[in-house]
């Protein structure tokens, strides 16, 4: 008795097919587990694991005035948070940053923002002014000072200094900028206005522009 080559097939397609329904399945299990649609698990996969986003002054300005339809953040490179720079000896540091002979191989604050720079640093997380800082005060001693303001700037500095904060379009903060950041806020008028706007910031909205290049 001959046997029907239509036969033959129809077990493999169905088998196919069952295949394809199973892994269907657990695509949608996983992508419940997660919590979040396919698209953007491709997107978060896609990103390197080291990298951070960086808006420039006038993107982040629009983004916290608008909920949809704001400029992009750019992803980059170079930003750690304080603690992380803290616990990172000084020698992994860039080298714009180090200095041999100081109590910790790091730069002083004066090297850093100049022999006037104000130490007495307002922050609007303690009551008053403070002077968390002195004379022979070290960049590593900023990132672990009482003034969380001052941790933020002084890590920005070093992201900064290490070829940080660099996107497709350009240079979003520079070591001089980062300077200009901690003048401004120690001065008694407490603001900070980025380049070519208008914009005037206090310490807390500087502070949250920072934080969002740290990984």
């Amino acid at each position: 008795m001959g046997v029907n080559p239509a036969d033959d097939k129809k077990p493999s397609a169905e088998a196919s097919a069952e295949q394809g329904s199973q892994q269907a399945s657990r695509r949608r299990m996983l992508r419940r587990s997660l919590g979040v649609a396919a698209p953007a698990v491709l997107t978060l996969v896609s990103n390197p694991v080291s990298a951070c986003t960086c808006a420039n002054a006038s993107t982040f300005a629009s983004q916290l005035a608008m909920s949809s339809r704001v400029p992009a953040s750019l992803a980059c490179s170079g930003g750690k948070t304080p603690t992380d720079w803290k616990n990172l000896a000084c020698t992994s540091w860039p080298s714009g940053c180090q200095r041999s002979g100081t109590k910790d191989g790091s730069k002083t604050l004066y090297e850093v923002f100049g022999s006037d720079c104000p130490l007495t640093f307002w922050d609007p997380n303690l009551s008053t002014a403070t002077s968390p800082l002195n004379t022979m005060a070290t960049l590593k001693d900023a990132l672990k000072c009482a003034s969380l303001v001052a941790r933020d700037i002084a890590a920005a500095y070093i992201g900064a200094s290490n070829n940080g904060y660099v996107t497709s379009k350009g240079t979003v903060l520079s070591p001089s900028e980062v300077r200009t950041i901690w003048r401004s806020l120690s001065m008694s008028t407490k603001r900070y206005t980025p380049p070519g706007t208008q914009l005037s910031w206090d310490a807390t909205t500087t502070q949250n522009w920072l934080k969002t290049m740290q990984v």
